[in-house]
């Protein structure tokens, strides 16, 4: 079982510099045995960069191989042990190694006067069942916390996730050189939990079941078959998971150190944890060992390019492009005629058009509202013929978000309407969730998101 002190929710690493513009986060999560903790989506997690939400995260479970048990059984053999709690003791330790997998590794150590490690972690089952046979019951002492004290250091030594002692003792101790409070302390630093076998009526029930409790183990106070499915199942693989979770950011590489949040919810289980990141300066490296692929990304883009330019001059021009004109719309063109001796040409009549004195554009007055950044909830009123925005002190509103650059954008009055302009921006300006690729005018309640500020445009009608 994990630990009472273990987090739900642990930050791993995080990678702000090999995938830019993107940051990798390593998680892990350690969930209750039973739950299923390799199955989690972006809807258990949520991220914040400087406090700011991320809007889009990816997550991807990660392979684990550090699932292997590392057991520990410390065995006593002093004579206050009887020679049949003895015998019944060593059946349940053969029942608890049949129980465990193949991968899991095992060792022994016995006690009463002295401590002995009778078999490591790297002896093999055999050697270990037949040093299990070979304990004898004497001494004049039984060291007991000396010896879950040295089981907790050698398991230490051994960088594992899933790691556990299993006592069996009557729960006396004569002489050991440490306390049962140095016992707790050790095993909650070291994250390993203390399952002790202590039959009634001889255990001392009070003291173990303190460090059996407090270290996330368990208390058996029996040797009976029943209690075999308690102890392994104590013993059972936790629920622990890894996951990378991915998400652009719109942080500028400032050279500065940022934080970040994870929460996680799953059900009734919700944790989070922090971290800090630095965004190194300069342009990211582009790792690839294939020249041809740079060439055919460059040409991919250069196409792109070329593509958006002849776009956006039809866009412009009002033209279709490769669609013949229809025979009402060549019908409709200017005509040549005569008259009097005289030629002039037929006056087209134009197609109606929006423009900024239309109704629905047209506003008495306007003002902008903040309604996710630095200054939620503040009004700016529109004043002049040209509002700026952006990071710079000379603008109309300083907006103090490293995502946002310098000039950023403006909006500009033509007339009775607004109209919203990018200046070039570093990350862009999004209107209405839609990067803004040209001069648009602004409606009534349309977001405006910059950097990751979000503005609401609010205007008046002209009154009749």
């Amino acid at each position: 079982m994990p630990l009472p002190a273990d987090p739900a929710l642990r930050i791993e690493e995080i990678d702000a510099r090999s995938a830019r513009p993107s940051v990798n986060v390593r998680v892990s999560v350690h969930l209750p045995i039973g739950s299923p903790a390799n199955s989690l989506t972006e809807g258990h997690f949520q991220v914040l960069e400087d406090g700011y939400e991320v809007p889009q995260i990816t997550v991807s479970p990660q392979k684990r191989d550090r699932d292997i048990l590392h057991l520990i059984v410390s065995f006593d053999s002093s004579r206050s042990i009887t020679p049949a709690l003895h015998g019944r003791m060593k059946h349940v330790v053969r029942e608890i190694l049949s129980r465990t997998g193949p991968e899991d590794r095992v060792a022994l150590y016995r006690f009463n006067d002295r401590v002995t490690l009778l078999s490591d972690f790297s002896s093999p089952r055999g050697e270990f069942l037949k040093n299990l046979e070979l304990i004898r019951r004497h001494g004049t002492k039984t060291l007991l916390y000396n010896a879950i004290y040295d089981s907790l250091e050698r398991l230490g030594r051994d960088d594992g996730v899933r790691r556990a002692v299993v006592v069996f003792t009557d729960g006396r101790d004569e002489g050991s050189s440490v306390t049962a409070d140095d016992v707790i302390r050790l095993s909650r630093s070291s994250r390993i939990p203390v399952h002790i076998v202590c039959p009634a009526p001889v255990c001392k029930t009070d003291v173990m079941e303190r460090i059996a409790r407090m270290s996330g183990g368990s208390l058996v106070s029996s040797t009976a078959r029943g209690c075999v499915a308690g102890i392994t199942g104590s013993l059972s693989k936790p629920s622990t998971g890894e996951y990378l979770i991915t998400y652009p950011t719109t942080l500028l590489p400032d050279g500065q150190s940022h934080r970040l949040e994870v929460r996680f919810r799953n059900g009734t289980v919700s944790d989070r944890d922090t971290g800090s990141f630095l965004m190194e300066r300069g342009v990211p490296e582009i790792k690839t060992s294939n020249l041809m692929e740079i060439m055919l990304i460059s040409l991919i883009l250069v196409l792109i390019i070329l593509l958006a330019v002849v776009i956006a001059v039809i866009i412009r021009n009002g033209t279709k492009f490769f669609v013949p004109a229809p025979a009402a719309a060549q019908a409709e063109r200017p005509r040549w005629i005569k008259s009097a001796g005289t030629e002039h040409r037929d006056t087209p009549v134009a197609s109606p058009t929006i423009t900024p004195s239309d109704p629905e554009y047209a506003y008495a007055r306007a003002w902008l509202l903040m309604k996710d950044g630095p200054d939620t909830g503040k009004k700016f009123p529109i004043f002049w013929d040209e509002f700026t925005m952006g990071r710079d002190e000379g603008n109309t509103v300083v907006i103090r978000d490293q995502a946002v650059s310098l000039s950023h954008a403006k909006i500009k009055r033509i007339k009775d309407t607004y109209m919203l302009f990018d200046l070039v921006s570093e990350n862009g300006t999004l209107l209405n969730g839609r990067k803004l690729l040209r001069p648009k005018a602004l409606c009534d309640w349309d977001e405006i998101r910059i950097g990751r500020t979000v503005l609401v445009f609010r205007g008046s009608k002209i009154k009749d």
